[in-house]
């Protein structure tokens, strides 16, 4: 049920003097600046460079640490997942979600679809929750690399700490 004119509901009054407060929906919103914005970093006197502000990590509304390719999984319980690209030995003709196992936390989730991301894409232009230097020297990593690709899911489950129901009820 709409508000306004023509509705039958009556419309708020305007404050006299005040400008209607009516703009179209393309037509930018133009507040005029009393003092131009402060400057990054809080309290830095006038004259003295900016610092560089520390890099923002990605954050959900509850402002906590949102993760890539894993979801909580009943309590104290977390769930990594991949997808695997269309056309790949792992992903099939159409593609299909990875799933990675169930880990105690949400950073050991993390850190194993770092590990599958740069396994399945490389380690050029892939998404990752850590930085890609820190699998460099990665055991995990080199050894998923030494191996064949059908053993990738079993020996990255049983690697990365993936709990022990998973690794029996997926890996037989």
């Amino acid at each position: 049920r709409g508000l306004g004119p023509g509705s039958g509901e009556a419309s708020p009054p305007e404050a006299e003097g005040a400008p209607a407060l009516q703009r179209s929906i393309t037509e930018p919103l133009r507040l005029p600046l009393s003092q131009p914005p402060p400057a990054l970093g809080g309290g830095a006197a006038p004259g003295a460079e900016a610092s560089e502000p520390p890099p923002v990590l990605s954050r959900s509304l509850s402002g906590k640490r949102k993760w890539i390719g894993i979801s909580q999984y009943r309590f104290n319980r977390w769930e990594g997942h991949i997808w695997a690209r269309s056309n790949t030995q792992e992903g099939g003709p159409k593609g299909r979600q990875l799933h990675l196992g169930y880990y105690p936390s949400a950073e050991e989730a993390a850190r194993a679809y770092d590990r599958a991301a740069i396994f399945l894409r490389g380690s050029k232009k892939v998404q990752t929750n850590f930085p890609v230097g820190d699998y460099a020297n990665d055991p995990i990593v080199r050894k998923l690399q030494e191996n064949p690709r059908e053993k990738f899911l079993a020996i990255l489950r049983q690697e990365s700490g993936a709990s022990r129901d998973t690794i029996e009820r997926l890996n037989r």
